[in-house]
């Protein structure tokens, strides 16, 4: 499951939930803002 979101910032958030089994799930984050890339 990926989402991409932006918040009141203006930033672009990627945000993914990685299935690695079947009972755990590891929350992963992206952010992408201007200026610290």
């Amino acid at each position: 499951m990926e989402q991409t979101i932006t918040d009141p910032g203006g930033r672009v958030i990627d945000v993914a939930f990685l299935r690695i089994r079947p009972d755990r799930f590891r929350f992963v984050c992206r952010a992408t803002a201007s200026g610290l890339l």
